[in-house]
């Protein structure tokens, strides 16, 4: 079975698991595993891990039960400003979460490391010293915040897997950073990033990255091929993710 964690009315989550029913695949969308209506046990110990979910409905699952995972969307912090015992009880399931999440063998998209969990870079001028590797620049004055930079006017492009789709309406010279933008997010041990370019006179210029998917701003054509190369990589048998070990971890 696949997990696609998320709210259930998340418009991605939706669309990916009638994708997964459409080529014959079971899939279930959980808000997630820990803190929810998802019961779970998971015991780590040095000869390895062992977990159980226990899902609404009695359905019960090992970790072999589980043939990959799809995180659409993660637990946040529910004010701006949270109390201390809030904000514990975030970190505590975040952590539960990630180290689950670190421990399956199974494909996983997308496995963030804490640093991107916890604590993701807010504004564009945060990503400039990540960008510049790769011949990527970033977009406008320092300090622009990143719900600043996606509300502006640019050009969507989703990076899923290896592949580069940009949302209609973007000009055909800007394929041209394609290749760069796969490469950056690789370096992110991430799957799956969405970005918004300027289109500048000298080159294009990075407005946002998004590590985590807002989807719904692509047009139906876009929105249908990344759901496709999101099925395919969760779905692909020969995944790097497979041959994960415990040194892997990043306990």
């Amino acid at each position: 079975m696949f997990l696609l964690l998320g709210p259930p009315e998340d418009s991605l989550c939706r669309d990916v698991y009638r994708a997964l029913l459409e080529r014959g695949f079971k899939g279930r969308i959980i808000a997630g595993v820990f803190g929810t209506s998802a019961r779970s046990e998971w015991e780590l110990a040095t000869a390895g891990t062992s977990f159980h979910l226990e899902l609404p409905g009695d359905a019960k699952l090992t970790g072999s039960d589980i043939d990959g995972v799809f995180i659409a969307r993660i637990l946040s912090d529910p004010q701006p400003q949270p109390s201390r015992q809030n904000r514990s009880h975030f970190v505590e399931e975040g952590a539960a979460a990630l180290g689950w999440l670190w421990s399956l063998n199974c494909p996983v998209i997308n496995r963030y490391k804490p640093e991107f969990w916890f604590d993701p870079p807010e504004s564009i001028d945060d990503w400039k010293d990540r960008l510049e590797p790769f011949g990527l620049e970033a977009s406008g004055p320092a300090g622009i915040s990143k719900s600043y930079a996606t509300t502006s006017s640019g050009h969507l492009a989703a990076v899923v897997g290896s592949r580069v789709i940009w949302d209609e309406g973007a000009p055909e010279h800007l394929h041209r950073v394609s290749g760069a933008l796969a490469q950056f997010t690789l370096s992110l041990g991430l799957e799956y990033v969405e970005f918004r370019l300027e289109d500048s006179p000298e080159k294009p210029r990075v407005q946002s990255v998004e590590l985590f998917p807002t989807y719904q701003e692509f047009c139906p054509s876009s929105r249908h091929k990344i759901v496709n190369e999101l099925v395919n990589l969760l779905t692909a048998r020969q995944s790097e993710a497979s041959g994960r070990s415990a040194s892997d971890s990043w306990f």
